[in-house]
């Protein structure tokens, strides 16, 4: 969890490359693996990488109504 609150705060402040990297550490996780690929498309997708951003989303096995938002946009 402190991880993914790291990367949030990182992406929040605007540094893209280490709240991915921390995203991704997280990502090995299992059990932080879904919280992280979502935090990852979302820092993908605010720093232009939309393809990136687009399959992260479709790696979900479960999408929630934010992340369907952020598809249409």
């Amino acid at each position: 969890d402190v991880r993914l609150v790291h990367g949030d705060e990182l992406l929040r402040v605007g540094n893209l490359e280490r709240a991915i990297q921390e995203y991704r550490k997280c990502a090995e996780n299992p059990e932080y693996k879904m919280k992280a690929t979502r935090r990852l498309a979302l820092a993908s997708f605010r720093g232009g990488d939309l393809q990136g951003a687009f399959e992260r989303y479709r790696s979900l096995p479960i999408l929630e109504s934010e992340d369907l938002e952020r598809l249409y946009d």
